[in-house]
């Protein structure tokens, strides 16, 4: 099984930058991508969708109004992983 390369890996990722473009009444959401290659396309795909119907992207989560947390659960060990990451979020 291959693994993603490491600047793929959340966890040590570089940050995200996003342009200001927020308006005040506009609310914002945070993105959390953990997984395959795939769960990072679909949060690409939503963030995209969210954006087009009128939400900001938070580049923190202290920021958003959301967070959204994609993950993938094709695999018991992942699951587990990945309710350890989102507690560690809060």
């Amino acid at each position: 099984m291959s693994t993603n390369p490491p600047n793929l890996r959340p966890d040590i990722a570089p940050t995200a930058t996003f342009a200001s473009t927020s308006r005040g009444d506009q609310p914002t959401i945070g993105m959390v991508s953990l997984g395959c290659p795939k769960a990072l396309v679909d949060s690409e795909r939503i963030l995209t969708r969210l954006r087009a119907e009128g939400y900001g992207v938070s580049p923190d989560y202290a920021g958003a109004d959301a967070v959204i947390v994609n993950t993938c659960g094709f695999l018991d060990s992942a699951k587990g992983c990945h309710r350890r990451s989102a507690k560690r979020k809060r």
